[in-house]
């Protein structure tokens, strides 16, 4: 019986498809409007809920059952939906997003044994439900013959063939769902599919030591505009070489360009000095220095090495790799390790594209080399 999970059960998290491999044109993306309180409001989802799940009992698409008459958070999330509309109506954007977050509260209150809330059957009910709206879509699209190339927790990445209407597609998943909840399971659809926007270009590069795409991680155009979602170009704990190296590689790819050329620039200038300036790693300490016994991590080998004064302990640390290792950037290193650089920044990143050609960075570097004999 699903409603037997332990307290120690942990919810399932958000379901990922594995992408489609390569670079794709015309991808419409699809986003379920606050995928997770409308779950609770549609399925009655709560714990007094729960408590009461023999009277007047809903089924989850996995089976977990709640009370449809006996409820408390299911109408306090309709009133927070009431609210956030009434906010975006006049403009308060800063209060709609407030409100949003303190929706998606809820499912994480629920979901945390140190709550008094607290119980397996509660989060899981919830992201359960979610993979079952996120399959369904993928089918819904597929069967109207449209190909899915990637879905994450509440969005779901169609490409287009030119000649459907992306906001009428979107009110099509609304019926097909209203009818399908309120037939199988008995409820009311309180799903909301939008259209979001579409990528006139889209790149899911290879899982980085794996088989198969990289989850999370993509590149694309939109509106002509060049935008990353999980890559280098958006990580703080990336050098500004690597976040700039990504995306000029990218302009140049996206341009339709061979990247060959431009990466051997690259290379040929940071060797030459051009980006010292870049260099700079930036990583926060989670604890003191030298609290740090058996694996002592590079950035803490940085932070070490300065004579910290002060009555706080230091909590971030900036340093660069120099011949001899890491050194903090007070102390002005001129020493720089470019091979470390080659080799950890921009080599992952290049490979990233240059897999899309059956090539890697190695094959240009020996080709560099070569040519000199």
């Amino acid at each position: 019986n699903r409603m037997e999970l332990d307290r120690a059960d942990e919810s399932s998290g958000g379901l990922v498809f594995e992408p489609k491999k390569g670079l794709h044109k015309a991808i419409m993306v699809f986003d379920f409007k606050s995928l997770y309180p409308s779950i609770i409001k549609t399925f009655f989802i709560g714990p007094y809920s729960l408590v009461h799940n023999q009277t007047n009992t809903v089924k989850t698409p996995d089976g977990f059952e709640f009370s449809s008459s006996h409820n408390i958070l299911p109408s306090v999330i309709d009133n927070l939906f009431q609210l956030r509309e009434a906010a975006k109506k006049e403009g308060h954007s800063t209060l709609s997003q407030a409100i949003k977050i303190l929706m998606n509260s809820f499912y994480g209150i629920m979901g945390s044994s140190r709550s008094r809330f607290y119980h397996a059957s509660l989060p899981q009910a919830i992201t359960t439900t979610g993979h079952f709206v996120l399959n369904t879509t993928r089918d819904f699209f597929e069967n109207h013959g449209l190909d899915v190339v990637y879905g994450d927790t509440d969005s779901v990445f169609v490409a287009s063939d030119g000649k459907v209407d992306p906001n009428d597609l979107a009110q099509k998943v609304n019926d097909f769902f209203a009818r399908l909840l309120a037939n199988e399971y008995n409820v009311v659809s309180y799903l909301e599919c939008e259209y979001e926007h579409t990528y006139e270009l889209l790149y899911f590069s290879p899982a980085r030591g794996g088989q198969g795409a990289a989850k999370k991680r993509y590149a694309g155009i939109k509106n002509n505009k060049l935008e990353f979602t999980g890559m280098e170009f958006v990580r703080s704990d990336w050098t500004e070489l690597a976040k700039n190296f990504q995306y000029r590689l990218f302009e140049v790819f996206f341009r339709g360009e061979d990247p060959e050329e431009f990466i051997k620039k690259e290379v040929k200038k940071l060797e030459q000095g051009v980006y010292d300036s870049d260099l700079i790693y930036t990583k926060r300490l989670s604890k003191p220095a030298h609290e740090y016994v058996k694996n002592i991590p590079v950035h803490v080998k940085a932070a070490l090495k300065l004579d910290h004064q002060g009555p706080y302990p230091l909590r971030e640390i900036s340093y660069v790799m120099t011949k001899t290792g890491p050194e903090p950037i007070q102390f002005n290193p001129i020493h720089f390790d470019y091979n470390h650089y080659i080799e950890k920044q921009l080599k992952p990143i290049a490979d990233d594209v240059l897999s899309h050609f059956d090539r890697n960075f190695e094959s240009i570097r020996l080709g560099d080399q070569l040519t000199l004999f």
